[in-house]
């Protein structure tokens, strides 16, 4: 296997000299952290996975979110290896307000100086779903107002709000009356995992790619290809699950790190065990792309990543090039194939000729294959009957996830194969009330 080191452009978080620690620690009790970590509509079951396999306990999904329990070392092993996470919080202020004043008088009544000194800056980011509090930035805004006069009433001065590089992030969630303040360990969002440079229209998140790839149950074995790879998200991602490469190993900070009580060798330790789990596997994964530019991209980030010796990127137009060209190296003719197809920005969601066309190329030319496509939940179908979907949320376009055993064989055979089929389940829970009304700042 081949030595895998990230040639990330930035220093490792054990160095970082930049980094400035908060005046005072967060709560304490550190053996036993109620915890929150916040995902993507859709894909809270496989967060919930992921939790229970990295060793969390009373692990229970939520809308958006999963809670589960845990000590400061597993926060930062969270933030290090959770593929399908946006942030990690430590919930540590809950009460009912009426109304924002309400949330100001409570939120004023906590002891600030504890968490932040005159010194210090701050940033809130904020979820809301309540009939309550209609505007979200509002509530947010009052939270700070009750932050700033707290400390300024202890201490005679104020700390300053800094949205971009702020010492201590605060996470304000409203549901109804319920109002919950947490710590966000991670800073940026886990998204931002550090090894994209480059990037196409309306590039897929990576949290999503990865979400949609465990979803699959893809761990590496089979040869997996990607026919409209774009800049290589779903590439690099499948590679990273595949060999079992933490996707927070990129990242030069988080947000926890700016914490009184960081412990940096306590993180290196972690870090260096993930390591040391590597996994080998002898498929590669495969990107194709009809536009040369977004593939001079996707190799751009496999080699900046380092990840250039476990993904493989060439020029092909998937309606004309055989399914298994270029894959000599892997010796299978058969595999996954995983696609996030032009829609959106890219093209007009009415022109149903390319998913037809789409489908037809399936099922003439990808006999034996298992396909996984991403197509907005308007679109009708590609002429294959899913027999999995996952509904999810690809920016602001609703999506689903759906897998086609392609068969190979006569339409005939294949009809005799499908007979059998069960009907498509669908794999998300119905959206709770108030869903319409959500405001974030995520």
């Amino acid at each position: 296997m081949p030595e895998f080191r990230p040639k990330s452009k930035s220093e490792s978080p054990k160095s970082n000299p930049s980094a400035t620690k908060s005046a005072a620690p967060r709560p304490k009790a550190d053996s036993d952290l109620a915890l929150v970590a916040k995902t993507q509509a859709g894909l809270e079951a496989v967060l919930a996975d992921e939790l229970r396999a990295l060793g969390a306990r009373n692990v229970e999904p939520l809308r958006r979110a999963v809670a589960f329990r845990g000590d400061k070392g597993f926060v930062y092993k969270a933030n290090l290896c959770l593929r399908s996470a946006l942030r990690i919080l430590v919930p540590f202020i809950e009460f009912e307000a009426r109304d924002p004043d309400d949330l100001y008088r409570k939120a004023e009544a906590f002891g600030w100086s504890e968490l932040l000194s005159a010194d210090s800056t701050f940033a809130i980011s904020f979820t809301v779903h309540s009939e309550v509090f209609t505007h979200g930035q509002f509530a947010a805004q009052r939270l700070k107002d009750a932050i700033v006069d707290r400390i300024r009433k202890d201490s005679g001065r104020r700390p300053s709000v800094d949205k971009a590089q702020p010492e201590m992030r605060f996470d304000l969630m409203i549901a109804g009356n319920r109002v919950v303040v947490s710590l966000d360990s991670s800073g940026d969002s886990l998204h931002r995992r550090g090894y994209r440079s480059e990037t196409g229209m309306a590039p897929l998140n990576e949290v999503l790619a990865a979400g949609l790839l465990l979803h699959t149950g893809w761990k590496g074995g089979r040869t997996l290809v990607d026919p409209f790879c774009g800049s290589g998200t779903l590439v690099l991602e499948a590679a990273m699950i595949a060999h079992d490469i933490p996707p927070g190993l990129f990242r030069r900070e988080f947000g926890f790190m700016r914490w009184g009580d960081y412990e940096p060798e306590l993180f290196e330790t972690i870090r260096e065990s993930r390591m040391n789990r590597l996994r080998e596997h002898s498929a590669l994964v495969h990107g194709f792309d009809s536009d040369f530019r977004m593939i001079s991209k996707a190799g751009i980030n496999a080699r900046e990543s380092g990840l250039e010796e476990f993904c493989r990127f060439a020029l092909g137009d998937f309606f004309v090039r055989a399914p298994w060209s270029g894959l000599e190296e892997s010796g299978q003719k058969e595999g996954i194939l995983v696609m996030n197809p032009p829609y959106g920005q890219k093209l007009e969601l009415t022109d149903y000729r390319f998913f037809e066309h789409l489908g037809d190329r399936l099922k003439k030319a990808y006999g034996g294959w298992d396909a996984w496509i991403l197509l907005p939940e308007e679109v009708q179908g590609i002429g294959l009957k899913p027999d999995r979907k996952l509904k999810v949320q690809n920016g602001d376009i609703p999506c689903v996830w759906s897998r086609f055993e392609l068969f190979a064989g006569s339409r005939n055979q294949r009809r005799e194969a499908q007979k059998g089929d069960k009907p498509c389940r669908i794999e998300r829970k119905r959206p709770a009330a108030g869903d319409d009304s959500t405001q974030s700042s995520e």
